[in-house]
C-alpha cells in the first residue's frame, strides 16, 4: 500500500497528515477482521475522519484521499471501492440531519457536481448496508468534537432511516497533553472536553477496555505505542446510563 501525506503541517492542515490514532486502529480493524466482519465476502464501513486522505472539510484532503484510492486501485466501481465523500460534521446533510432518505440532493449533472458530493446511491448504501463506523484522531479542537459527538449520535440512534438495527463506532485516538490555565495542571484538554460533552448525550456508550492492558495487539505499522493512545466502541444504549470518564 501507497500512502501520500504530509510529515509537518501548520494548524490549518493537519488533516494531511497520517497521526498516531489511525495506525492503531487499523492495526485493530486487522487483528479482529473476523469477529467484526464475519465471513462475508465485502463489507460497507463509513469512516468519518481519520486525518490524511479521509474526510476532512478541505478540499486538498479530500483530492489527497483520492490519489491514494487511485494509487491503490481502490477508487470506486460499480462493484464497490472506497467512496470519498464530504461529510462537514459541523452542517451535516440534510438527509442525516432530518434522517430522510428522500433529502438527498442529487445533482443535476454529474458534470456540474462536485465529485465529493452524496448522491441518492451513496446514501443508499449507508442506510442500507453500513453496521461499523470508524473514526481516528478526531479529538483535538472543543468545537470539532461536539460537533463529531453530534454526528456520532445522528448516526447510531434508533431510526427508520437504517436498516441496520445496531451500528456501532470503534474509535482510535491518541491524548495529546498539555497545560490547562483553567486548571492549572497538565492534562489532555480535548479528550477532557470530549467526556463534558458526552454528558449531553446520555444514550451513547462508550467501551474503553479494547486494548489489551499488555498492548499485545500485533503491529502492522510502524509507530510508536505509549499509554496515551487510546481504543474505544461506541454505541446505542437505551436505558441511558451516563458514562464515567476513565482515569487517565
Amino acid at each position: 500500500m501507497v500512502v501520500r501525506f504530509r510529515f509537518g503541517t501548520d494548524l490549518a492542515s493537519v488533516g494531511e497528515q497520517v497521526w498516531t490514532g489511525a495506525l492503531l486502529l487499523a492495526d485493530y480493524l486487522i487483528a479482529h477482521h473476523a469477529a467484526l466482519f464475519g465471513r462475508q465476502p465485502s463489507a460497507t464501513v463509513l469512516e468519518l475522519g481519520a486525518g490524511t486522505g479521509l474526510c476532512n472539510g478541505q478540499q486538498q484532503v479530500l483530492r489527497n484521499c483520492e490519489y491514494n484510492m487511485r494509487c491503490n486501485r481502490l477508487s470506486e466501481t460499480k462493484d464497490g471501492g472506497v467512496f470519498v465523500r464530504h461529510l462537514d460534521w459541523q452542517h451535516p446533510p440534510a438527509w442525516l440531519r432530518e434522517h430522510d432518505r428522500q433529502r438527498a440532493s442529487v445533482p443535476a449533472s454529474e458534470e456540474a457536481a462536485s465529485m465529493f458530493e452524496w448522491r441518492a446511491a451513496d446514501i443508499a448504501r449507508v442506510t442500507s448496508d453500513v453496521q461499523i463506523f470508524v473514526a481516528a484522531d478526531v479529538i483535538y479542537d472543543n468545537d470539532a468534537t461536539s460537533a463529531f459527538l453530534g454526528i456520532v449520535h445522528e448516526l447510531l440512534r434508533p431510526s427508520p432511516l437504517f436498516q441496520c438495527s445496531e451500528r456501532i463506532l470503534y474509535m482510535a485516538s491518541e491524548k495529546r497533553i498539555n497545560f490547562s490555565l483553567e486548571e492549572l495542571r497538565a492534562t489532555a484538554v480535548a479528550h477532557d472536553h470530549f467526556f463534558r460533552e458526552l454528558r449531553h448525550y446520555p444514550h451513547l456508550q462508550v467501551e474503553t477496555d479494547l486494548l489489551p492492558v499488555d498492548r499485545t495487539l500485533p503491529r502492522r505499522f510502524p509507530y510508536t505505542r505509549n499509554d496515551n493512545l487510546v481504543l474505544w466502541r461506541v454505541r446505542w444504549r437505551e436505558d441511558g446510563a451516563m458514562f464515567d470518564k476513565p482515569d487517565g
